[in-house]
C-alpha cells in the first residue's frame, strides 16, 4: 500500500473522499488499482492506492483489509464515502458503518436489494420507480430500508444519461445521509476521479505506455505520479488565480455538467 502523508492534511479537512479503481494488462501481468482520493477544490487527489494484481472487481475481503491498513495512516472516521456500483455487498457496508465510522454515498445496480426494498414499511421498489416515470416534476424518491441490521436509505432519481444504450433510464443510490436530495447531488461528485484516472493514463502522464512489471515498481511509479500530479493542480490553481478569465467552460447538455476546457490540472502541466 502507498499513501502520500503531505495530504493528511487535506484528507483530515475533506468532507468527501472517493473510492473507485483503474485496471489494465502489461504482456502477462495484470494490474488494478484501488484508489482512495480526497476532492480538493473540484479535483480527485489519490491519498492512497493499491495494485491487487487482477481484472474485475475487488472482493468485500479486500476491500475491508485494505481499510483496516488505511485506518493505520490516516483519521478518516466521520468523512464520507463515495463509490460506484461495484462497490457493494453486505459486509462491506456493515464494515463501513461498525468498524470504520464512515457516512457512504454508493451507486447500486437496478437489479439489487429489491427484497430488503420491499420488506420495508412503504413503497416497493417497483412503486417508487413508477412514481418517478408518473410525475415528471418529481425529481427523486426514496425509502428508509434496512441491510445487514443497518439502516440506509434507497434512493432512485432520473439518470441523465437515459436513453444511451449503456445506460439505465434510472439512478439507484444506497446512502446513510438522511438528506437524500444532498446525497444524490453529493454523488455526482464521483465523476472527478475518472478525469485524475484520465490524466494519469491517458491525458497526461500515460502510466500504462510505460509498461513497468512487478507490484511494487508500479505502485512507486504511480505514488511519483501522484505527486507529481499534485503539483501540476497547484501550478494551475496559481495560474487561474492570476488569471481568473482564462477559466473558460463549457456546459454538457445532456447532464448540464459544467466543466473546464483545460483542466486545472493541464494548466498546470503547460506551465510546469
Amino acid at each position: 500500500i502507498r499513501t502520500h502523508p503531505i495530504l493528511d492534511i487535506y484528507a483530515l479537512k475533506s468532507q468527501r473522499t472517493i473510492v473507485d479503481g483503474t485496471e489494465w494488462k502489461i504482456r502477462g501481468s495484470k494490474v488494478q488499482f484501488i484508489t482512495l482520493a480526497i476532492l480538493f477544490d473540484g479535483v480527485a487527489i489519490p491519498i492512497a492506492f493499491i495494485d491487487l494484481e487482477k481484472i474485475g472487481h475487488s472482493s468485500q475481503k479486500e476491500r475491508i483489509d485494505w481499510f483496516k491498513e488505511l485506518f493505520t495512516k490516516f483519521d478518516l472516521a466521520g468523512i464520507t464515502l463515495i463509490a460506484d456500483r461495484e462497490y457493494i455487498g453486505l459486509e462491506w457496508f456493515k464494515a463501513l458503518r461498525t468498524t470504520f465510522n464512515l457516512e457512504y454515498i454508493v451507486g447500486i445496480k437496478k437489479g439489487i436489494y429489491h427484497d430488503q426494498v420491499n420488506a420495508s414499511t412503504g413503497k416497493t421498489q417497483a412503486e417508487l420507480v413508477a412514481k418517478l416515470k408518473r410525475r415528471k416534476s418529481c425529481k427523486i424518491v426514496s425509502k428508509r430500508i434496512k441491510l445487514n441490521g443497518i439502516f440506509w436509505y434507497y434512493i432512485v432519481l432520473p439518470n441523465p444519461k437515459a436513453g444511451h444504450p449503456d445506460e439505465d433510464d434510472f439512478i439507484f443510490l444506497l446512502t446513510s445521509w438522511r438528506n437524500r436530495k444532498a446525497a444524490a447531488q453529493s454523488y455526482c461528485l464521483r465523476w472527478a476521479i475518472e478525469v485524475t484516472f484520465r490524466h494519469l493514463k491517458s491525458n497526461g502522464f500515460r502510466i500504462e505506455d510505460m509498461r513497468i512489471e512487478g507490484r511494487s515498481k508500479r505502485e512507486m511509479m504511480m505514488a511519483i505520479l501522484n505527486l507529481v500530479f499534485v503539483l501540476c493542480v497547484i501550478e494551475g490553481r496559481k495560474f487561474y488565480h492570476r488569471k481568473p478569465k482564462s477559466q473558460q467552460t463549457k456546459i454538457d447538455h445532456k447532464t448540464g455538467r459544467t466543466t473546464l476546457v483545460h483542466t486545472t490540472f493541464r494548466q498546470g502541466l503547460c506551465k510546469a
